[in-house]
């Protein structure tokens, strides 16, 4: 506590100003998550997968879809089923399918983050997700498989039925084999973390869905004669020389778009917390680089990156809360999340891009407003 005559030191404003969000947090956390989504969508607009082959599967997923030579989204069938089935298949429908799932995600996420830390811990982690460059991704690419690799993500981190686990994995490797790393991870450093007593069983539960999910993913596209690109082609279609060219164009900024100013914060809870569980942070270094390791095989850089590494990431801040939460270190806790809170701010505001085969791109901001923009002035005509 400040005596009379002693300097206000930074660490002291910023435990302050996390006392003062979190009492606003704790009266409209509701209010305040509705306004952080709308802002981020506005702050970023919206932009569509090119020549949109997810939704031109979802006319008929059970026939080879043509929209492109190289057909490797028809192994990921979860999507264009849902939007068959549910009708949603047009431009506009389908898009808005994308876009609710992203938006169930999020609120998914802070109501299990809200459970587990309180309404000012859960709407700073939201904050934080928000400013990650996943949710650029996200809403710069509807219409991919995304949009449900990232809700089954977010049940990932907070579910702890095995019988669920396994329900989630299964359909995850039916949406995308991204899951097939992004599920070992997370459950592996929930494990480490020894919070929510994920053990044996739960991992067992997650590799049975895996490969069940896997399964039905070939017996699908066997039962319907639907011939496919392997992923392993495209890897091998070019070769190691051109994939470190590839990779070495724009390197810091391709670096900095894997995280952005999340990496900071990962910085930062390693250094404070890496004695209290040494286990547990070296598997994180491990996850993401292993992470970058597949990613480095990728054209789309950021995308890939960050669906796969944003998840053991957020446990890690998750993590690093809980135990700078403990009795002893309430002081501790409050200064570190007023540098999380820092850093959502910044990233809030700041600009945004990722990068796509070597190159860099922003959000979507033209391509949303400038249609709107021009069917107004039509209207004013």
């Amino acid at each position: 506590m400040q005596t009379p005559g002693n300097p206000v030191l930074p660490l002291d404003i910023l435990a302050r100003v996390d006392g003062f969000v979190g009492a606003i947090a704790h009266r409209r956390f509701w209010l305040c998550l509705v306004a952080l989504l709308v802002f981020v969508i506005a702050y970023n607009g919206l932009g569509v997968m090119p020549h949109e082959p997810y939704r031109l599967t979802a006319e008929n997923p059970f026939e080879r879809v043509q929209a492109h030579r190289e057909n490797t989204f028809q192994e990921s069938p979860l999507l264009p089923l849902v939007a068959y089935f549910s009708r949603l298949t047009s431009p506009f429908s389908f898009n808005a399918l994308c876009l609710a799932t992203i938006i169930l995600a999020y609120v998914s996420y802070a109501v299990q983050a809200r459970k587990g830390m309180g309404s000012a811990g859960a709407l700073l982690l939201v904050c934080l997700l928000a400013t990650h460059p996943v949710t650029l991704v996200l809403l710069s690419w509807l219409g991919a498989p995304d949009c449900i690799t990232f809700l089954l993500t977010v049940f990932l981190l907070f579910l702890r039925s095995p019988a669920a686990i396994g329900v989630i994995s299964l359909l995850g490797a039916f949406n995308h084999p991204m899951m097939l790393l992004i599920a070992p991870a997370v459950l592996l450093l929930r494990s480490l973390s020894r919070e929510d007593e994920i053990g044996y069983l739960h991992l067992a539960a997650s590799g049975i869905g895996l490969v069940l999910g896997s399964l039905a993913v070939w017996g699908f596209l066997e039962l319907n004669h639907i011939d496919t690109y392997s992923r392993l082609d495209f890897l091998m279609s070019r070769t190691l020389a051109s994939w470190i060219r590839h990779n070495l164009s724009n390197l810091p900024m391709a670096l900095f778009s894997l995280h952005n100013l999340v990496w900071c914060a990962l910085v930062a809870c390693t250094v404070l917390f890496f004695r209290r569980n040494r286990s547990y942070f070296c598997l994180l270094l491990v996850t993401q680089v292993v992470m970058y390791g597949v990613t480095f095989f990728n054209l789309d850089t950021t995308r890939v990156f960050t669906l796969l590494a944003w998840a053991p990431a957020f446990h890690c801040l998750q993590y690093s809360l809980h135990l700078s939460g403990e009795s002893h270190e309430t002081e501790q806790g409050a200064q570190l999340r007023g540098v999380l809170l820092v850093l959502a701010a910044i990233g809030l505001v700041k600009p945004n891009y990722y990068v796509w085969d070597g190159t860099i791109y922003g959000p979507s901001f033209n391509d949303f407003y400038f249609p709107i923009l021009d069917r107004l002035r039509g209207l004013l005509q």
